[in-house]
């Protein structure tokens, strides 16, 4: 027996529906720190090899914009199922080259953009939820 009280009556809705609500607004905080971050980083000048008027990044690096559609395709999106909150951050699927500058081709040497945004943010984000949770 438990220190003289007993829980007689569980109401899940209670307690669920404004835990839910904090964690959908944390995992929306978090999309967006990603997308802006990812935005940023697709901003920045190249200081790979010049094709015409357009400088390339480095190997490794983020690609630098040329036209821009890239940096403008980021989206965020957060789904809610019954008991679960999943957060998404990428680019609009019309974006075809995007996944091949990420990851790489037999001769497109990778160009990481959304990985290492989120290693490089994984402490706000877990800061974020932690706040919300308080």
């Amino acid at each position: 027996m438990a220190l003289g009280f007993k829980i007689t009556k569980w109401n899940p809705k209670a307690v669920m529906t404004p835990a839910t609500a904090i964690n959908l607004r944390a995992m929306t905080a978090a999309a967006l720190l990603l997308e802006r971050n990812i935005k940023i980083d697709l901003s920045k000048k190249g200081t790979g090899r010049q094709y015409g008027k357009h400088q390339a990044s480095a190997p490794g690096k983020p690609p630098a914009p040329d036209t821009g559609i890239l940096r403008s395709s980021m989206i965020h999106e957060i789904e809610k199922s019954r008991d679960v909150i999943d957060g998404y951050v990428g680019v609009e699927r019309s974006v075809e080259y995007a996944l091949y500058m990420e990851l790489g081709t037999k001769n497109i040497v990778p160009r990481p953009y959304l990985r290492p945004a989120i290693t490089r943010n994984r402490k706000k984000i877990l800061d974020i939820f932690k706040r919300a949770n308080k």
